[in-house]
């Protein structure tokens, strides 16, 4: 199942490995490998339109070049650990970089961690309480032939998604109660064949939920989208937007 550090499900089409990269604000290009060029966002979009290869685009790593008369020059790189590289001479730029990849990494738990299910507790010491909280849906473009198998590669306790569980079959699917093994939190969610539900806990971190979704994302379904609308912009909206 692994071929030197890529991990590729059973049935999935290998995903390319892309560098988007920016000149200037509103100038964007995608460096796939060995092409190069202003048209290569055009080929990416192309190959993104097609059916059989629409979950198997995805991203590994950003890279943007920014420039102001004021400020200096600077080459900003990050990939999908989180890990940044920088050459230039404007330290200003690259903070402001930093702090914008971060910001909305931050939003993204922020949001994930709203949708925890909890008691809201009423006015009054005996007036009861409200819940609160739902789970958080993810649509798969892609069908999930075989539940058991993608449910004991999700939960086999090995990298990158560490998730030890129990699974239940269900009429519908699969119900899994899990323990993300980064950090021992528990994690219960639902699997059909275009679908996952994520249930969080009230007071566990969001984190959690966002290396799950990177991690689909890069291993399984480059396509798969959120179905709640504040959580898909967070997860799919332009690094370069203000």
């Amino acid at each position: 199942m692994f071929a030197s550090d890529r991990y590729d499900w059973p049935s999935a089409v290998s995903p390319p490995r892309s560098t988007t990269s920016s000149r200037g604000p509103a100038h964007w290009q995608i460096a796939l490998p060995g092409v190069r060029g202003a048209d290569a966002e055009q080929l990416l979009d192309d190959l993104a339109a097609l059916p059989r290869y629409e979950s198997a685009v995805t991203c590994d790593a950003v890279e943007l070049e920014f420039s102001d008369p004021n400020f200096g020059y600077v080459r900003e790189g990050v990939d999908r650990r989180g890990r940044f590289a920088a050459s230039g001479d404007s330290l200003e730029l690259h903070l402001t970089f930093v702090n914008r990849v971060v910001d909305r990494y931050r939003n993204l738990v922020t949001l994930c961690e709203q949708k925890a299910l909890r008691w809201n507790g009423l006015n009054g010491e005996d007036s009861g309480a409200t819940f609160a909280g739902g789970p958080i849906l993810i649509h798969v473009s892609r069908e999930i032939d075989d539940l058991d198998m993608f449910a004991d590669e999700l939960t086999s306790c090995r990298e990158p998604f560490r998730l030890w569980s129990d699974v239940t079959t269900t009429q519908h699917g699969r119900e899994i109660a899990a323990v993300d093994l980064h950090v021992g939190q528990p994690l219960q969610f639902d699997i059909g064949k275009h679908w996952m539900r994520i249930y969080l806990r009230e007071g566990y971190c969001g984190n959690t939920i966002a290396r799950l979704i990177s991690n689909l994302q890069h291993r399984f379904d480059g396509a798969l989208r959120l179905a709640d609308p504040a959580l898909e912009r967070a997860v799919q909206g332009p690094l370069a937007a203000r």
